[in-house]
């Protein structure tokens, strides 16, 4: 596909015409993403933020698949609709501006309910509810 983003691909996924987009890193980067998708499909019916984060409880094991029941940045939180996959664990992510270096800062997001840190969901979050 031909979209202003770093890498793009449509194809059919169980039946429904899907588009994957990556933009690199940031909120930013992921609700251009979204935006850029959204000017060439006829209309959404879903929009999946997929990629890595880091665990910020300890019984999250590497290579586990986690699934947002909500995002927040910190300022706002929005939910999340259950995708209805294969069961996986599930909780609050919490999307940074910045990589979340120092134990102190990951225990410090862990406490205020995040299982998981990453940097893209807050972006793509804020352009679903406008969308």
């Amino acid at each position: 596909m031909d979209l202003p983003v770093h890498w793009a691909r449509a194809g059919t996924w169980r039946g429904r015409d899907v588009i994957a987009v990556a933009n690199g890193v940031g909120a930013h980067r992921a609700a251009d993403a979204v935006a850029a998708a959204q000017a060439v499909a006829k209309g959404f019916s879903g929009i999946c933020s997929i990629g890595t984060g880091g665990a910020l409880d300890p019984a999250l094991l590497l290579a586990d698949v986690f699934v947002a029941s909500a995002v927040t940045d910190g300022a706002n939180t929005w939910s999340a609709l259950d995708p209805h996959g294969p069961s996986a664990r599930s909780g609050l992510v919490y999307s940074s501006r910045h990589i979340a270096r120092t134990v102190e800062e990951k225990r410090k997001l862990n406490q205020c309910g995040a299982i998981l840190v990453e940097m893209e969901a807050a972006g793509v979050a804020q352009a679903a509810q406008e969308l």
